[in-house]
């Protein structure tokens, strides 16, 4: 068995389902006396890329003065309900002891036991993959290929990119970062605008992101060749530190808001926290 997805882990998956499958049962109820009320047409649940065939009457001519390009409206009823995950694999997710890079992928398996028990299909874009799960079955085939994935030098910007071309993001879209480059979240958002309804922004934080906790000397260490540092560390650099990252969040939280597209700052529980079923419904499963 993985270290990453241990025993205890694969509980609290197990929980995340049996949690979910409850849900799913209430929403399928309030879902079809909606369908009475409105009809077969549905209602607005974002774009996705004109293809040949498509119904012109559908397109939004809105976006395409905006960004040149043709996108259609769809319904409820055509996204199926899905999550797709846009996974960042660069090298800045290695900092961090563990990992961020090892909480993101645990919060992608969490998230596709989510989509899987109680929507209509799961799509990971990891780099130049691109892995589709369409039923609760294929979960572990998930935990595989998030096990077996390291992170790479792929540039996160070809990825949104591909994304996009691909004319196929169906449901819920969940881009996992650390949003520490800016002009690349910039980009990426900006990308992303004709999906906006869809999209949230997802964070996996670690405990330096609240600020390091640094006094006298610190080793670093370099995620991409392993190298090591010593330097010490005073007051002065700590605060200047902090107050770096404090910006930071602030400027990220700015480039969201900007769009109107949220973002989630998300802790992984422990796999042997109690309070876990406190944190399934502590809000995040609203935002799919």
């Amino acid at each position: 068995m993985s270290e990453l997805f241990d025993a205890p882990f694969r509980e609290l998956l197990r929980d995340v389902v049996r949690h979910v499958r409850e849900l799913r049962a209430k929403e399928d109820e309030q879902a079809h006396a909606r369908r009475r009320l409105l009809g077969p047409s549905g209602t607005f649940a974002g774009h996705r890329r004109y293809v040949a065939g498509d119904d012109l009457r559908r397109v939004d001519w809105n976006v395409f003065a905006r960004s040149g390009e043709l996108f259609v409206k769809q319904v409820e009823e055509e996204q199926r309900r899905a999550v797709t995950v846009l996974l960042d694999g660069s090298a800045s997710m290695l900092a961090g002891d563990p990992p961020r890079f090892s909480g993101a992928r645990r919060l992608v398996a969490l998230l596709g036991a989510v989509a899987l028990a109680r929507l209509g299909g799961f799509r990971v874009f990891a780099g130049a993959r691109l892995w589709a799960y369409a039923r609760l079955g294929e979960l572990q085939r998930l935990l595989r290929d998030l096990d077996g994935l390291t992170a790479d030098a792929t540039d996160q910007d070809a990825m949104l990119e591909r994304c996009v071309r691909s004319g196929r993001l169906p449901g819920r879209i969940v881009w996992v970062s650390d949003f520490a480059r800016l002009g690349e979240v910039a980009r990426g958002l900006r990308r992303l605008a004709p999906w906006r309804r869809q999209l949230v922004g997802l964070l996996p934080r670690t405990a330096d992101d609240a600020g390091p906790a640094l006094e006298g000397r610190a080793e670093l260490r370099d995620p991409e060749t392993g190298a090591r540092l010593a330097l010490r560390i005073d007051p002065g650099l700590a605060a200047a530190l902090r107050d770096e990252l404090a910006r930071l969040a602030a400027r990220r939280a700015h480039e969201f808001a900007e769009r109107r597209v949220p973002l989630v700052t998300l802790d992984l529980p422990a796999a042997d926290d109690a309070r876990a079923s406190s944190w399934l419904a502590g809000g995040w499963l609203d935002k799919l």
